[in-house]
């Protein structure tokens, strides 16, 4: 595995978060809960490729903080992992980026799927659909974090809406791969997807891309859709619903390849798959409600940010190489950001 996250760096972030470790608290609940939240933060930092926004003349006074005298230990150890090739560290204010003064066109496509940590939070971060951790709020984000998912009961009450809550995250774009997605009903399934997960807008110049990959229905079957139908049932849902939303959309026929066995959406932060495809939900005429058709779990991870554990950082690869993949098979290619290839 040779690919890590971008992290871009305030030095401000930087002296108030090491600060901030609760080595002197008391053992209580919340004393558990900042340590916890701390470590993960750091640990996080320990994989990352990290780029300080610090003049080169500062950096002495970095490493070893005038008002102590001693060198910053953990900023040490994170140089202690760059000194070993695991991870790289530049210290660089003139080409730092700097969201709202670097020109969206002067970023690079890995600068939109880095998290920026700030002292303060930074107000147009979600414009560029990234995520943005200050020295006050990493407490409070521990679900970047952790996994979660949602069990799916047969034949129970549910809609996307939980997707709202266990996938509190920015995005800018997406890949939705499932070869059966157009088989259901995409007013009850594809569209709360979308609605629980895009941002209503973003800044100027800058697109939210979204590829799908699903193979065309057989015309004798009896949701069919001709492929032009649907791409422009799924740009009505756009001009309705998100309005103001630059979006470049890719539709991709799998001419019954079947490569996705998994039902997978990716983003610039998040993997979610569900084991029962992306048409779970089936509208209930005689009691007027969406039921679940089968029993399920969608599964929600943060891969690269997700301190305790590093599976989800293959699987996460493994999804964007199977596309990459299925596009050759398909003879034709992409312009989705998440598929130009950008390593450290």
């Amino acid at each position: 595995m040779d690919y890590r996250k971008q992290i871009y760096c305030e030095t401000a972030f930087w002296k108030r978060f090491r600060k901030r470790y609760p080595s002197a608290l008391p053992l209580t609940e919340d004393s558990i809960r900042q340590y916890r939240a701390w470590t993960d933060v750091f640990k996080f930092m320990m994989r990352s490729n990290i780029s300080f926004d610090c003049p080169s003349g500062d950096i002495k006074a970095l490493f070893i903080p005038e008002d102590e005298g001693v060198p910053d230990q953990a900023l040490m150890t994170l140089w202690k992992k760059h000194s070993n090739g695991e991870i790289m560290m530049t210290f660089d204010s003139a080409n730092q980026v700097k969201l709202g003064d670097t020109p969206i066109s002067d970023m690079k496509p890995n600068d939109f799927s880095a998290v920026y940590l700030t002292a303060n939070e930074c107000r147009v971060a979600k414009d560029y659909g990234v995520l943005n951790i200050t020295s006050d709020n990493y407490v409070n984000m521990s679900y970047l974090f952790r996994d979660n998912g949602t069990a799916i009961g047969k034949y129970k009450d549910y809609s996307w809406d939980f997707l709202k809550q266990s996938a509190r995250h920015s995005c800018n774009s997406m890949i939705i791969a499932d070869n059966y997605l157009f088989y259901g009903d995409l007013e009850n399934n594809l569209f709360p997807i979308l609605d629980a997960l895009l941002p209503d807008q973003l800044a100027k110049g800058l697109s939210f891309e979204l590829s799908i990959f699903a193979m065309e229905l057989d015309s004798s079957h009896e949701n069919y859709r001709s492929w032009a139908d649907i791409k422009k049932e799924i740009g009505q849902w756009f001009s309705t619903n998100r309005p103001n939303l630059e979006k470049r959309l890719e539709l991709f026929n799998l001419n019954n390849l079947r490569v996705f066995h998994d039902r997978t959406i990716v983003t610039n932060y998040i993997w979610i798959e569900s084991g029962g495809g992306f048409d779970l939900f089936k509208y209930d005429e005689r009691k007027g409600v969406l039921k679940s058709s089968k029993s399920t779990t969608v599964q929600i991870t943060y891969p690269f940010i997700q301190s305790e554990s590093t599976w989800p950082e293959d699987a996460y690869i493994n999804n964007l190489n199977d596309v990459n993949f299925t596009l050759k098979r398909l003879n034709t290619s992409s312009d989705n950001r998440l598929l130009i290839p950008s390593r450290h």
